[in-house]
Order: C-alpha cells, then structure tokens, then sequence
C-alpha cells in the first residue's frame, strides 16, 4: 500500500461519507459507522504497510477513518423494544415499562427549573449570532451531552441526520456519483481526488485533480467538505451539476446519482501465482460477499497459501466478520459475548464447518486492528489453523447496541455498551488486545522490492510462514 495514499485518505470524503483520520465506530449488527473518538490514541506510524503500493488506491478511502475504528455494536430492529437485543433474534429483557424504557416521563423539577433559568439568561445576555438556535440543536445538544455523561466511553446520541448517514455507512452503499473529494491542506480548495471506475463521476469525464468550483450552481467557498459532500450525495435517479476547473478551463459535469457500492476487499496473486492476498479495509455488509468472490477466484487460479491483511482495520459489521470466519473455519464456536448481569441476551456465534479453508494461511494485524478485526483474529489464533503476524491489536473488547428512538419517530437514535466479547477459549481482550504469533515490527530500512510490489517486514514474514507451509 501506498504511503502517499494513506496519506490522502486522511482528508477525504466519499461522496459525504466521512472519511478522516479520526477513528470510526465499528458495529456488530444484526442489521449499522459513525465516527467516535477514540480513547487514548497513539499516534499513528509514518509509515506502515507498503505492501501492493497502487493496488489500493481508491479503496481504503471508501471505507476507512483511519487510525481506528472503535466500537462494536448491535442494532435493534423496529419490531422490538427499547430494552431488547437484536442479534440472534432471540428475546432479551426489557429495559422499560414503556415504548421510551424509562417509565415515568416527568421531568424532575429541579432540571425545570435551570432549564428555564438558562434559557430565560441566554435570551436577555447572550450577543446574537449570525444563525438563529433551534429548540431542535438546543435538544440535541442535551441528549449528547446526557448520552456523554454517564461514563460510558463509546455512548453516544445521534440526531437524525448523524443517525441517517450511520445507517448508510454500516450498508456498504450509499445514493451518490462514486468520487472521492478532499480539501487541499494548504489552498483550502476542493477537488476530485479520484473516481470508482465505471461509475457516474467516471463515467461523466471527471478526473482526479479537478477543482470544484460551483455545486448546483452555487459556490462552494463557503462551505466545509462534509457541506459539499451532502450535497453531492442525494436521492437515487436525480441529478447533481458540478463547476470544476481542469487545466486553467471551466467544466460543468450534470450527473445522475446512483446506488454506490463501497469496496472493502482488495486482492492479489502473488509468488508467481503459490500465494493469495486478501485485504480486508473495513467489515460492513458487502464485505463477507467480497471476500468470498476473491477467495474462489483465488482458489480458482491455483494458489496454494493466503495471506489476509486487516493491519488498520477498526471492525464494522459483526455478521460480516463471522461470515468470513465461516467460511475459514472448521466448525466450533467462534465468538461469545455476555451481557449486563441479570439480562439473558448473551449471544454465541458458530462455524458450521460445511466448507473451510485447508491450505496455509495467516493473518496480519497491528496496533490498529480493533473490534470485529479482533474478533476475527482472535478465532483464528484459538482455532490454531493459521499463524497471527505482526503487532498487539488494539485491545476492543466490548460490544454496542444501537437503539433507534421510536417514542418522537424523528430518526434518532443512541448507542450504548451492552456486551463484552470473548474469544472461543473465553480470552477477554478488552484493554489487552490480541498478541500475535510471530511478533513483527515495521522496519523501513528492510523493504523488499519485489516486481511490482513493495513487501515491508511483516509481509516479508507473512511470506516467508506460508511459502514454508506450503505443501
């Protein structure tokens, strides 16, 4: 992989989806990826992986928010109550004696009160503002800060919108031209920083480099990129008029949106066709499907090992990870989790052992591994059918539900910790992480240049475990 585009994926958007440095929650669903901090985070390596340099552009920006994706969640369908898990569809505990989970909806009157005194203060002192405060961004300012206060880390409230686009990234796909936009550090300007080939921007004559001057006519100088971003994405069958400038000449480009599907896979044959090299970036719905199609093309062509690269990879979606261990693994429990004491919905997750892997194969992880990332490896280490190479994962052991606001029917939601997650020998990662097992620094000084591709030291070593294994 690229360093120059890792660096770029910092500051890009895909369409609106948010995709920054900053570290994105991870989930396990049944069914959602919104950005959370990430606690105590380690500056990121200059350089980390440069294996396949050019393979991944425009891949990792289309699903990551690098350094980490931190958390795991579940989402609760519509057809259960607030106090309910969803994972396994089998009935959990409810939390309330209402639809809001919280019985009694009064208000204590103390809390009345200093709202009213607040309010009534900001009214007569506070200097106007350019842009009026809604009772909307008043309330949802509340629930984020009630949500950030009762000492859960990765609890969170999301607005409508911050909800909508969390749907939308845990899907995999989202209504919009397939283009990467990022904002140029140092002019401040917005360009094209690449295409999905074959899609709508593609397809229209956009090209990487192009400044966006004008969106639907109206100039973007005052806008941020997720601004522009969210315009650019939009309902499926309509159209979308870009102003760039190419060149020193002006272009208007008229689009019409569709449905984007992110690519979280990327593969490779490499060792003159003996090994296979699967990258997962993130774990989301279509990820299990990909990751089966380039396996079998894989197979297909002969390989006789793989390598599976999910070095900065925060997780995602739980389902998609298991799926993938499904199709690794001979039969046996791959993951369990238990829940708050005193709730029954504590789950387990199985291979069912009808196909597996039975050539050579490791797996790749670092400091940035997290999540659903762990989850996977940490089956694989228990199993002991693969070797783990490279650092200690980042050490995310517990899960979070996402539960969807019903009683006002707005769109919003929260997130809340409600699991913790145990590997198959019951090991607790949270905070410790999965040690690997052949330990794997990064050295620049040792890259190896091989062909077209550039190996650092833990493919190196990758390489080196399978071409010995292989029979």
């Amino acid at each position: 992989m690229s360093e120059e585009f890792k660096d770029t994926i910092s500051e890009e958007l895909t369409d609106g989806v948010a995709r920054e440095s900053e570290p994105e929650i991870e989930q396990i669903v049944s069914e959602p990826d919104q950005k959370s901090e990430m606690p105590e985070q380690k500056e990121k390596p200059q350089k980390d992986n440069s294996f396949l340099k050019g393979l991944f552009t425009g891949l990792l920006a289309a699903c990551a928010l690098f350094g980490v994706i931190l958390a795991v969640f579940l989402i609760v369908g519509n057809n259960r109550n607030p106090g309910q898990s969803n994972n396994s569809g089998n009935n959990g505990s409810s939390a309330g004696s209402d639809e809001t989970g919280g019985g009694e909806n009064v208000l204590p009157e103390n809390f009345v009160k200093k709202y009213a005194e607040i309010k009534n203060i900001v009214d007569l002192y506070a200097l106007d503002s350019e842009e009026e405060i809604s009772e909307e961004d008043i309330s949802d300012g509340m629930f984020h800060g009630y949500l950030k206060s009762i000492g859960d880390k990765y609890s969170a409230y999301y607005s409508p919108r911050e909800y909508s686009e969390l749907m939308e990234d845990s899907n995999g796909e989202y209504g919009g031209i397939g283009v990467y936009l990022s904002e140029e550090k140092e002019t401040g300007r917005f360009i094209i920083a690449n295409t999905f080939k074959d899609e709508p921007g593609d397809k229209a004559g956009l090209k990487a480099g192009d400044i966006i001057t004008h969106v639907n006519d109206e100039s973007v100088e005052d806008m941020t990129l997720e601004d522009l971003s969210e315009i650019v994405k939009g309902e499926v069958g309509t159209t979308v008029k870009l102003t760039v400038y190419r060149d020193g000449k002006k272009l208007e480009f008229t689009i019409e949106r569709k449905i984007i599907e992110l690519t979280t896979v990327a593969y490779e044959i490499i060792e003159d066709g003996k090994i296979g090299y699967i990258y997962i970036a993130s774990f989301d719905k279509l990820t299990q499907t990909q990751f089966r199609e380039a396996l079998d093309e894989i197979e297909e062509k002969g390989a006789k090992g793989l390598v599976i690269d999910i070095r900065n990879n925060g997780g995602g979606v739980l389902n998609s990870a298991i799926d993938i261990l499904d199709r690794l693994l001979p039969g046996g429990l791959v993951l369990y989790t238990e829940s708050k004491q005193g709730q029954p919905n504590s789950h387990e997750f199985y291979s069912n052992a009808e196909e597996f892997y039975d050539k050579p194969f490791c797996v790749l992880i670092n400091e940035y591994s997290a999540s659903a990332s762990e989850v996977f490896a940490g089956a694989v280490q228990d199993f002991g059918v693969a070797k783990i190479i490279g650092t200690r994962s980042y050490g995310k052991g517990v899960i979070q539900t996402i539960f969807p606001l019903k009683s006002v029917g707005d769109g919003s939601g929260i997130k809340l910790t409600t699991e913790k997650y145990f590997t198959p020998k019951g090991r607790d990662i949270d905070g410790m992480g999965i040690e690997p097992d052949i330990k794997v620094e990064i050295d620049e000084t040792k890259e190896n240049k091989k062909g077209n591709y550039t190996y650092d030291t833990q493919m190196q070593e990758a390489v080196k475990y399978i071409s010995e294994n292989i029979k």
